[in-house]
C-alpha cells in the first residue's frame, strides 16, 4: 500500500535543502578525499577546521564536508584561505561563511566571489572585508 508516511515530507524538504546548498556553495569533498589530497590524517584535517585554516561544514553526526572551491586544481588549499577564514571567524558560522566566500558580491567585488578574487591574486580586498566581518561578529 503506497501513501505518504510521516517522514516523507521531511525527507523531501531535506533533499531540496541539500540541492540548494550544492548549488550555492558546492560541490563538496568528503574528509577522505581531503586527507588523501593534502596527505594528512583526519585528525589533522579536523584540527585545521577547528583552527580556522580550512572551511569544513558540519553535518549531523559530527562529520564535515568541504566546499571544493576553497581548493586549487590539485586540491591544494588556495593561498589566503586560512588568513581569510581566521579574519572572519568562519568557525562561528561556517555555512554563512561559505555563502560569503562562494556567492557573487555585486557591491564588494563587482559581481565576483571572494574566492574568485583570491584566485585572481586580489587577496587584500577580500582580507579587508573578512576582517570587517570578524569585527562585526565579535561585537
Amino acid at each position: 500500500m503506497g501513501g505518504r508516511q510521516a517522514g516523507d515530507a521531511g525527507e523531501a524538504r531535506a533533499r531540496r535543502e541539500d540541492k540548494l546548498w550544492d548549488e550555492l556553495v558546492g560541490p563538496f569533498y568528503d574528509i577522505t578525499s581531503v586527507c588523501r589530497s593534502l596527505n594528512v590524517s583526519p585528525e589533522v584535517v579536523r584540527g585545521m577546521v577547528q583552527r580556522g585554516e580550512l572551511l569544513g561544514l558540519p553535518l549531523q553526526g559530527g562529520e564535515f564536508i568541504f566546499p571544493s572551491r576553497q581548493f586549487g586544481v590539485r586540491v591544494e588549499l588556495l593561498p589566503g584561505v586560512p588568513e581569510v577564514l581566521a579574519a572572519m571567524h568562519a568557525s562561528l558560522d561556517p555555512w554563512g561563511s561559505a555563502l560569503w566566500l562562494f556567492q557573487p558580491s555585486p557591491i564588494e567585488f563587482d559581481g565576483l566571489t571572494a574566492v574568485e578574487m583570491m584566485r585572481a591574486g586580489r587577496l587584500e580586498p577580500v582580507l579587508a572585508i573578512a576582517q570587517e566581518l570578524g569585527r562585526f561578529w565579535d561585537s
